[in-house]
């Protein structure tokens, strides 16, 4: 094969063999720009993925510190009988879950050590932002499918539309020089 190459190259003069290496150039280039593409798509997915355990291990420290809260009794002796008495009263009326919470939080909001309530629902505001950064996070990975297409859009751009548009200038320049030369 390499001397059918050699017997080609010898009968070429040297304007061709030169407007040969720069297409195989040109075809090198585009191929590892898609290279570089793939690899920036697969590096973004792995800072994105190594960020998601860092909020997910945030998530978990944050429930655990929000269980461990939930433990501690917000309410003194008295106003816990009288919350336990108020609660059985409302399930007796035929009170709701979402009613009951809502009951429970402002009794707890009132009649609460305020410390506690307030440290509890701080991290509750920080668990749910934690939460939605989370699923903004998530939303950030490029899947599979979007790198095929992302990747194809990149090959027609390189091939499909740059090496034509080439192709096209060339052509239209050795027309003008043509049309000029005979001037």
């Amino acid at each position: 094969m390499p001397a059918i190459l050699n017997d080609i190259s010898n009968n070429m003069n040297d304007k061709y063999k030169r407007r040969l290496a720069k297409e195989i150039l040109y075809f090198f280039f585009g191929a590892l720009c898609l290279l570089l593409l793939w690899g920036f798509l697969e590096t973004k997915n792995y800072f994105t993925n190594n960020n998601i355990r860092k909020q997910n291990a945030e998530n978990s420290r944050l429930t655990f510190q929000i269980d461990s809260l939930g433990k501690v009794n917000v309410l003194d002796e008295f106003h816990s009988k009288q919350n336990k008495s108020n609660i059985s009263e409302l399930i007796h009326k035929g009170a709701n879950e979402d009613q009951i919470d809502d009951y429970i939080h402002h009794y707890e909001t009132k009649f609460g050590n305020k410390d506690i309530f307030q440290k509890k629902e701080e991290l509750k505001r920080k668990k749910t932002l934690a939460e939605q950064n989370l699923v903004d996070t998530q939303n950030k990975i490029v899947d599979n499918y979007e790198k095929r297409n992302i990747l194809i859009w990149g090959l027609i751009i390189f091939f499909g539309i740059l090496y034509p548009l080439r192709f096209a200038y060339n052509a239209l320049l050795w027309s003008f020089r043509t049309l000029n030369g005979k001037k």
